[in-house]
């Protein structure tokens, strides 16, 4: 059986630059590469900004960003995701992996707490060692 039949994510691209939005006319395979649903991360620098997700297709989302908002953002990165209906959930990891992005909603799913006990003990544990 082929594995990546089997895997959540169809390929994805890693800290791409902004000015790829710049040419006239864009590489067909790379247009076509992330022609697809999927999440996307817009970087300043080094630092995440921003989170979404692209229901049609991830190229135009970012690209409507590029045009937008193109001080904002200078890197992006993309995960094509082979079912539609797991789009939120891959977003709403993201956002809740890396909390410090302009994103203003929260995951799709419960979050899971320290116990008030395990907090209690980790603080006294703290003023021991301070």
């Amino acid at each position: 059986m082929n594995r990546s039949a089997e895997t959540l994510i169809g390929g994805y691209a890693k800290l791409w630059p902004r000015e790829l939005f710049d040419f006239k006319s864009t590489d067909r395979r790379l247009k076509a590469s992330l022609d697809r649903p999927g999440v996307y991360i817009l970087y300043r620098d080094d630092d995440p900004f921003y989170i979404g997700k692209a229901p049609a297709s991830v190229f135009s989302r970012v690209q409507q960003h590029a045009k937008k908002h193109y001080c904002l953002w200078n890197y992006f990165s993309a995960f094509v995701v082979r079912k539609k209906k797991y789009i939120r959930d891959v977003e709403g990891i993201l956002i809740a992996g890396i909390p410090k992005t302009s994103n203003r909603q929260e995951p799709r799913f419960p979050r899971i707490r320290l116990p008030k006990r395990v907090l209690t003990a980790l603080r006294a544990r703290r003023e021991i060692e301070a």
